[in-house]
């Protein structure tokens, strides 16, 4: 190859590198909360709390004998804050069981206004999927009896198991989880 031939050869491929610099520099790389401690967890657009109600309703959904091995939320909507927004989120298991659903949320309104209260009846704020907000509570309200005596609850997760559940109706399972890693898990079903 001549030397002019050359020259034109690396000219290209530095401008190539320079376009291709350029379009990275215009595309903003994805905000990411990375939690540790756990599994590999990426929540893309997602504040730490939501991001940590993920982790923990990975969890609590891990059939036994199992764990996360990773889980990944990308916020669906053009901006997800602590007041609201919807996710979809992947979930690997330790069994090669593999979890795709979409959650919502709504929280409060300003920061510091403190987390959301839990309904009457319950200690921990439920984590639906797939489940309207109304019957989730429902059916977490309902699942809270017969845990493990003396026990602290440490999550509920209401999972709609035929989709799609509706205000009137559905099918699904509630897990509590205790403090001490039991996990009951009940099945649940309405029509209205």
């Amino acid at each position: 190859m001549s030397a002019a031939a050359k020259a034109r050869s690396y000219c290209a491929i530095a401008v190539l590198a320079g376009f291709v610099g350029f379009v990275a520099a215009c595309e903003p790389a994805p905000q990411a909360t990375i939690v540790e401690g756990i599994a590999p967890v990426e929540c893309v657009g997602i504040p730490e709390a939501t991001c940590r109600e993920v982790v923990a309703g990975a969890r609590g959904n891990a059939a036994p004998g199992t764990f996360p091995v990773t889980i990944r939320a990308v916020c669906t909507q053009a901006a997800c804050t602590a007041a609201s927004g919807d996710a979809q989120v992947d979930v690997q298991y330790s069994d090669g069981r593999r979890e795709t659903y979409n959650m919502g949320w709504a929280g409060p309104a300003m920061p510091g206004d403190g987390p959301a209260v839990p309904e009457p009846g319950l200690t921990v704020e439920p984590i639906c999927q797939g489940v309207p907000a109304v019957q989730c509570r429902e059916m977490a309200i309902g699942a809270t009896g017969g845990g493990p005596e003396g026990l602290r609850l440490l999550s509920i997760v209401v999972v709609c198991s035929s989709p799609p559940c509706t205000a009137t109706s559905g099918d699904g399972d509630t897990v509590a989880t205790y403090e001490d890693g039991t996990r009951l898990t009940s099945g649940w079903s309405y029509r209205n």
